[in-house]
């Protein structure tokens, strides 16, 4: 219940299930690993190496947030037991086993890029060049400290500062995790237990990996897994153990709180919505015209165009409800419409290039490019079309593009030839999403 009742985790059930994958694998994992030493057969540790291997596989985020601390735990409890040849194989069986999920996604990439990891470690393994920073986004979140000794204070009380200043991107943690998380590491009957130096591993190395990566409250699911099991057994020991009856209710009434106020984070707007929608006071196209900027668009899509239509996304890098063939950007990367401008004669060149594609409409999305430039850290959405570029793009929208459906922000193209009246084409500049205006 701690776990789930975690803001982050209410908040990314709607549409970020990826990490919550990436926790079930994770503590499916780490239970089998933490099995009694009298049942340790090789298959055990086939199936923990499998299971943090399909962790990473959810989401490759998984090798730093579950593989990682997975091996610190396996290796100390190595060491810690009996350390036999034996052990070592159970070990090495779990580095085996964890490849195996992983292994499509590695070769995909060590075939198309020669970097099995890409488009991380680039410097080290190569690969085509790629929009994405993990150093530009810890910038813009404030995470770039200057020198080694700020950088570390960054890492360690990334979990402090996050409860009171959490990210976007369903980054609320809650306050829980830091009223149970002290009590629990320093309870005396807790440190007796078997299991206590396993899960205070996990959750130190865990919150210190997550720390020094981009500190979204989702991203340390996993690893609040491992932290809900030490919280619920302080909360466990402090309802039933000799503590001072004062202070133990006070302790219960600020978690009490705390789940409150956890609990209370799901009436936002988008789940108030949500709500209404179930109980029909709502209808569900109103709820995705208020929280999708470009239904209106996927709707047109969806209802008027031919089935065979294929459509480019121009300033949307998402594909839901648009219901035919897309062809979808890259949000970390110069848009491809700009890259075959600048790479075009003009725009009739530009607009046979996208034929022989197969592209028959363009969905515009002017609402997001602001927010795509920013992901890139570049100044304008057009970026990297050049000079000659965007006069090719503006030739393209004038003459090679018939606008058939509009709405506040966003608008559906339909590619055309040179024969156009000027009453139906695309009205240049910013209305058009081109780069003239």
């Amino acid at each position: 219940m701690l776990f789930f009742l975690t803001p982050s985790v209410l908040h990314s059930a709607g549409y970020a299930t990826a990490d919550l994958w990436v926790a079930a694998w994770g503590g499916a994992a780490f239970l089998l690993l933490m099995a009694p030493e009298e049942d340790a057969p090789h298959g055990r540790f086939a199936a923990v190496g499998f299971l943090g291997g399909s962790a990473a596989a959810a989401k490759i985020l998984g090798l730093a947030t579950v593989a990682l601390p997975l091996a610190v735990v396996a290796l100390i409890l190595t060491l810690v037991r009996r350390s036999t040849p034996r052990r070592w194989i159970d070990v090495g069986i779990v580095g085996v086993f964890a490849g195996i999920p992983l292994a499509p996604w590695l070769g995909r990439n060590l075939l198309w890029t020669g970097n099995p990891l890409y488009p991380y470690f680039r410097p080290l393994f190569g690969g085509p060049p790629v929009g994405m920073s993990i150093a530009r986004e810890l910038a813009q979140n404030g995470q770039a400290g200057a020198g080694v000794l700020y950088r570390l204070l960054e890492v360690v009380l990334a979990l402090p500062v996050r409860t009171v200043h959490p990210l976007q991107m369903a980054g609320n943690i809650g306050p829980l995790w830091l009223i149970l998380l002290p009590v629990a590491v320093f309870l005396p009957g807790l440190r007796r237990r078997r299991s206590f130096l396993p899960l205070t591993v996990w959750l130190g190395c865990g919150l210190l990996v997550w720390g020094s990566l981009v500190q979204f409250g989702r991203f340390l699911l996993p690893v609040l897994v491992g932290g809900a099991a030490l919280a619920g057994a302080a909360l466990a020991a402090l309802g039933h153990g000799r503590n001072v009856p004062v202070a133990r209710r006070a302790l219960m009434v600020l978690v009490v709180g705390a789940l409150a106020w956890n609990v209370s984070t799901l009436l936002d707007p988008l789940n108030v919505g949500r709500l209404e929608v179930t109980a029909g006071v709502l209808r569900g196209d109103e709820l995705l015209n208020r929280w999708v900027s470009y239904w209106p668009a996927a709707r047109f899509v969806r209802e008027k165009l031919p089935p065979h239509a294929r459509i480019l996304m121009v300033g949307e890098s998402r594909s839901l409800y648009v219901e035919r063939d897309v062809m979808v950007e890259d949000p970390y990367r110069v848009p491809e419409l700009a890259e075959l401008a600048a790479r075009a004669r003009d725009g009739a060149e530009l607009a046979a290039t996208l034929r022989s594609m197969g592209i028959t409409h363009i969905l515009v999305n002017q609402r997001e490019m602001p927010r795509l430039a920013e992901l890139r850290g570049a100044p304008d959405y057009w970026s990297g079309a050049g000079a000659h570029g965007r006069t090719v793009l503006h030739d393209f929208f004038v003459n090679h593009v018939q606008k058939v459906f509009g709405a506040p922000g966003v608008w559906v193209g339909k590619l055309i030839g040179t024969g156009v009246t000027p009453q139906s084409r695309t009205a240049p500049g910013g209305t058009a999403g081109s780069p003239g205006g």
